[in-house]
């Protein structure tokens, strides 16, 4: 397996990553600059996603292209419910 595939890690690990990154976007410990980074981080990785999206496009690889697009949508709502305090129990 390629670690950095995404459709072979499996879905307890991705829960897991989005929740460490939205604590550390709201954890009170961490200092408004330590905050900032991890927005900043956060939203690279989502830019990372959204280039190799539309290069899935490009080529017409519809089936990674999706799987891509649900990743993003999936980032992005952890990011808003991040920003906005709603963090999943």
């Amino acid at each position: 397996r390629m670690p950095a595939n995404q459709s072979q890690i499996s879905s307890r690990w991705r829960q897991s990553h989005l929740l460490v990154r939205c604590r550390a976007i709201v954890a009170p410990e961490n200092t408004h600059e330590q905050r900032q980074i991890a927005k900043r981080t956060m939203l690279a990785e989502c830019r990372v996603i959204r280039k190799q999206f539309r290069e899935d496009l490009a080529r017409r690889n519809v089936a990674p292209a999706s799987k891509k697009l649900a990743r993003i949508a999936l980032l992005y709502a952890a990011y808003l419910r991040a920003v906005i305090k709603v963090i999943p129990a």
